[in-house]
């Protein structure tokens, strides 16, 4: 192993990485290229391929000028928190880690490509462009089966540099100004890409001796600004190629390379940049006069707002026996007031569509479609033509359903997704103007049985309860947020725990710290590198199940009353990190606690979700025709027992974990037996691991848990296992 490549690995162990936190960032053992195996995934394409020459244009990148410019900032991802690094620190990790002509220019046209393309068409813009250099067919045969790491290599760097968030910005602020229209470039325009790409090299019409490049295309003329701002200073967007001087090199729009044929009909460009203060505002850019466009605000903000009498929470869905094998599967239970009177079609249609009929989100539709100009009859038609999924229904009528289930969703959700990790809080969405794709995501997902009517609310409002899969509820939060592609959403399935789309969405369960029912229901949010994370193929994280942690019997010792067992107050939380199932499958992800850097559990997002329900919450249930159903609800202190009554529980250290056990004192199997107490001083990743530990057979915590009384003087926040020898606080 060279000097150079042992280099950053050092630097990153002297500011805090542990070995498992560099062996996801290199990506150890799995077969993806990142920003510090670079260098020799590019050697070994240029040799292997035989690309020769790739870049004759010796003065259009200027290396020095870039590792200059690129490392102020990096971003890292560390025990799921982006880490502050010095500027010390930064030279420290990135000594030896300066890049060639060719590895830097791939990398720009990598990011350029990243905010303005879709994923498919990146990959076969590159993909055509180191083809067209390579002479001989088992180069190209290599680039087939390799290139891929050397794709994932340029994004790693442009991510970790930054340079990926550059771009975006450049590429929002010339949609802003209208320089290319509101969306990403569509996949039918890759050639005039690559014909671009191809000239930039210097192997496209002319050869490096040509000095203009002329185009049609109002997206390659922004693609070319997109690289001017990365740092390809001598590439120039001008009128006219008597305005540049004679060592730059000109990119003009010439309307004249239009066709003058027949017209054909442009593809939709898809992918929205999501504003996440004033999500109204994607509204904005859709075409239209003002007047039409101010109307389309008010659907959204209508729709937005009317999920207020919507509440969403944990649930879970019990199927399958104890004599056999329980399943525990997470569930979103969404409580709402129903409806009154409304149209039959508008009733239906919100049936369909949002997660059900409840009354403010049903007055709301039911005004919109009596603004419209239409007899009863045909608004009839419009509605059943939605519902029936239509190819051709078009027009006004289309743009506001779409926009309201839009803003109904958004609103729906937006309290779902954690964006505290985020460097630049904004989102992406996969939807596009008039179209029905957002109607097929939605029919995508099971709306499970709905509990008989419940108890009315304290205004004595009828109320109704349905629950929705989480795994829909990823689709649904990856295609609004994170940019996922439709085959990504079709391919997520139980166990899918995240998807990497033009942002990357995580199950909150993955950070380590979600430790209470309103985290287990969260989402993260993420723009970081995504070569550190495990994912099969298509970008989706499929959990990989847990490690079960073995019994530790551990000494008697005497018992304390509960407010005097507490944490030394320096004691630090656990750490967390997102690693592959070693020895197992190296694409599955697990989450990994550890505690000065010593294993304390391995386990996925699912256990940790089903041990925090059983663990936090009194619920209520109800038995459906597919299983028992629960869901959470708030604490009630009359289910403490007495205020008088002295509690007393037997004390558990922190290192009593160490090595993945289970500390158990051994007792009289009973509901009097003395609880166990571990103290976490609240760290969230501290509860949340523990919990997990103590909730490996969930199917014994989940039946014993209504039989035992909470103790009195725990706090709101204190998680209770119930274990059939005796209870756990984790308080």
């Amino acid at each position: 192993m060279s000097v150079s490549f042992v280099t950053p690995i050092k630097a990153l162990s002297s500011v805090g990485f542990s070995i498992g936190d560099i062996a996801a960032i290199t990506g150890a053992g799995r077969a993806v290229g990142t920003w510090i195996k670079a260098k020799y995934i590019d050697q070994a394409l240029l040799e292997i391929a035989d690309v020769k020459d790739f870049l004759p244009r010796r003065s259009l990148v200027n290396t020095a000028e870039l590792d200059e410019r690129w490392s102020k900032d990096l971003s890292i991802f560390q025990d799921g928190r982006l880490l502050p690094l010095q500027s010390q620190d930064i030279k420290s990790i990135l000594k030896g880690s300066s890049y060639d002509g060719f590895t830097w220019f791939m990398t720009l046209l990598t990011a350029a490509l990243t905010a303005g393309t879709s994923e498919e068409c990146k990959r076969w813009v590159l993909l055509e462009i180191l083809s067209e250099r390579c002479d001989h067919d088992e180069g190209k045969e290599y680039l087939l089966h390799d290139a891929d790491r050397n794709f994932e290599a340029w994004c790693s760097i442009a991510t970790t540099r930054k340079i990926i968030e550059a771009a975006r910005r450049s590429w929002t602020r010339l949609e802003r100004d209208g320089t290319h229209q509101p969306g990403l470039i569509p996949f039918a325009d890759r050639q005039e890409l690559k014909r671009f790409f191809l000239w930039l090299t210097g192997a496209g019409e002319g050869g490096e001796h040509s000095r203009e490049f002329r185009t049609a295309s109002s997206d390659t003329i922004s693609i070319a600004l997109v690289l001017h701002d990365l740092g390809l200073a001598q590439l120039q967007v001008v009128p006219s190629l008597e305005d540049v001087l004679d060592s730059q090199l000109a990119v003009i729009l010439d309307e004249s390379r239009v066709s003058h044929g027949p017209a054909e009909s442009r593809p939709k460009r898809r992918g929205i940049c999501i504003n996440m203060i004033n999500l109204e505002e994607a509204i904005s850019l859709w075409p239209g006069t003002a007047m039409q466009n101010n109307r389309r605000r008010e659907v959204f903000l209508s729709a937005y707002q009317s999920v207020a009498d919507v509440s969403i929470n944990a649930a879970q869905l019990i199927s399958g026996n104890m004599l056999s094998r329980e399943d525990f599967q997470p569930l979103y239970a969404l409580e709402y007031i129903q409806q009154g009177r409304l149209p039959e079609m508008v009733s239906k249609f919100c049936t369909e569509y949002l997660v059900g009929p409840s009354h403010s989100a049903g007055q709301a539709l039911n005004r919109i479609v009596s603004g419209w100009a239409l007899s009863e009859t045909a608004k009839h038609q419009v509605l059943d033509a939605a519902v029936l999924l239509n190819p051709e229904l078009a027009g006004e009528q289309l743009a506001e359903l779409q926009i309201f289930v839009t803003g109904y969703y958004y609103g729906l959700l937006r309290p779902l997704i954690d964006t505290s990790r985020m460097s630049v809080v904004e989102a992406f969405a996969s939807w596009t103007w008039n179209d029905m794709e957002i109607f097929q995501v939605l029919r995508s997902g099971r709306k499970l049985h709905g509990e008989p009517k419940i108890p009315n609310d304290e205004k004595h409002r009828p109320m109704a309860v349905n629950h929705l899969e989480r795994t829909f509820i990823l689709k649904l939060a990856a295609y609004l947020f994170a940019g996922a592609t439709i085959e990504q959403i079709r391919n997520v399935r139980r166990g899918c725990c995240g998807v990497k789309g033009k942002f990357i969405l995580l199950d909150r369960t993955l950070m380590g710290d979600a430790d209470d029912i309103s985290k287990i229901c969260q989402f993260s949010l993420l723009d970081i590198d995504g070569t550190c994370l495990p994912s099969n193929s298509l970008g989706l994280l499929v959990a990989g199940g847990q490690d079960l942690a073995g019994i530790k019997s551990i000494n008697e010792r005497d018992s304390k009353q509960l407010n005097e067992i507490v944490l030394h107050a320096s004691v630090p939380d656990f750490t967390s990190l997102i690693e592959p199932k070693w020895g197992h499958d190296l694409n599955a992800p697990m989450i990994t606690y550890r505690r000065r850097g010593r294993i304390i559990h391995r386990c996925d997002p699912e256990a940790v979700f089903n041990a925090v329900f059983a663990a936090s919450s009194i619920t209520d249930v109800y038995y459906g025709t597919e299983g028992q159903f629960r869901r959470a609800k708030k604490l009630s202190r009359s289910t403490s027992r007495s205020d008088n009554e002295i509690v007393l529980a037997v004390p558990v250290e922190l290192e009593e974990f160490d090595g993945e056990k289970v500390p158990l004192l051994i007792q009289g199997v009973g509901s009097d037996s003395t609880p166990l107490c571990v103290a976490t001083n609240n760290l969230p990743k501290i509860r949340s691991c523990i919990a997990t530990i103590y909730c490996q057979d969930t199917s014994e915590s989940i039946h014993l848990a209504h039989l035992r009384k909470r103790p009195n003087g725990c706090s709101d926040q204190a998680l209770i296992v119930d274990l059939d020898s005796c209870q756990v606080i984790v308080k």
